[in-house]
């Protein structure tokens, strides 16, 4: 699970990408009790969406922060408006947000995009 962890004074936190453990009941228990408000995550895709899940699960309270989402530009097949849905309906019940993060074509990182 790729997340960046907000305190409640820091509101955007620090990233960790190595979080301990193999569950995501075992990575919110590795962050649990240290004063983090809340979690950001990249949730692009239903997998991603099931992880969320799987957190709330091991921690009803969570808190999301934002969920990260990032189409690639000229590539409308990264874009999936029913994942979308689903997105919304289950960021507006943890009162989070979410950030489109319009990202440029891998194979093209020094062409300009129009």
């Amino acid at each position: 699970m790729s997340a960046s962890f907000a305190a409640a004074a820091k509101p955007f936190g620090g990233f960790d990408f190595n979080l301990r453990g193999k569950t995501p009941a075992e990575q919110i228990y590795c962050i649990d009790g240290i004063g983090f408000d809340g979690i950001t995550m990249w949730i692009n895709n239903a997998a991603d969406l099931a992880i969320l899940e799987a957190c709330q699960k091991a921690k009803p309270d969570l808190k999301l922060i934002a969920a990260l989402v990032g189409p690639t530009v000229n590539k409308p097949e990264s874009f999936d408006r029913e994942h979308m849905r689903q997105l919304a309906s289950k960021v507006a019940t943890m009162q989070g947000e979410i950030w489109l993060i319009i990202q440029k074509p891998k194979d093209q990182p020094e062409k300009a995009l129009a």
